[in-house]
């Protein structure tokens, strides 16, 4: 089974350390793992597969739990946002 999740965000360049879109990522990828967490909790996956960009990809990985974590079965560092689920499948390799 495949779930998506989207958010759209600018990818706009700043010289401050962090701006307001970092820490709105930051928050997504908070909101994210919870609701991740929840799932595992509630058995709704054992495995799980990360695909975002790189740097989001690193937030989500700073906010797994080691449960969470140990159900980390692939990730990937990629930009796939733009494929329909089709596509995405083809991408991702459930061995």
């Amino acid at each position: 089974m495949m779930h998506r999740v989207d958010r759209e965000h600018s990818r706009e360049k700043t010289d401050r350390t962090e701006t307001h879109e970092d820490r709105g990522e930051h928050e997504f990828a908070r909101q994210l793992v919870k609701e991740l967490e929840t799932a595992r909790e509630n058995g709704t996956f054992k495995h799980l597969v990360l695909v975002a960009p790189p740097k989001f990809l690193g937030q989500l990985r700073a906010e797994l739990a080691a449960p969470l974590e140990a159900c980390v079965v692939q990730s990937l560092d990629k930009d796939y946002t733009h494929m329909s689920e089709d596509e995405l499948a083809k991408h991702v390799h459930l061995g």
